[in-house]
């Protein structure tokens, strides 16, 4: 069985589902994130089971993304590279 809402699958008085994208953007990325700062305020993300020597060879990215997921990607380079320092290019 899927768990379905229809609420989710409206407009909610939004013109169009991509303004109703961009509005909940903050909410969404709150949801993500709020339960992964540990007690120091560092972001965790245990579940990756990435070592901390391989994370630090990393010295760049690639984000490929189409139309909306594109300029996603473009804010993910932002981030990146503004936190970790690590250059990023982003691809269509």
């Amino acid at each position: 069985k899927i768990d379905f809402e229809t609420e989710t699958a409206e407009k909610g008085g939004w013109p169009t589902f991509m303004e109703k994208e961009i509005s909940e953007q903050p909410k969404a990325i709150k949801a993500t994130l709020e339960d992964r700062f540990d007690s120091t305020g560092h972001l965790a993300l245990d579940e990756l089971r990435i070592p901390t020597e391989v994370l630090r060879t990393i010295d760049k990215m690639i984000v490929v993304g189409c139309g909306t997921a594109a300029y996603a990607g473009q804010v993910a380079r932002y981030a990146i590279e503004h936190w970790c320092r690590i250059p990023v290019e982003v691809e269509l």
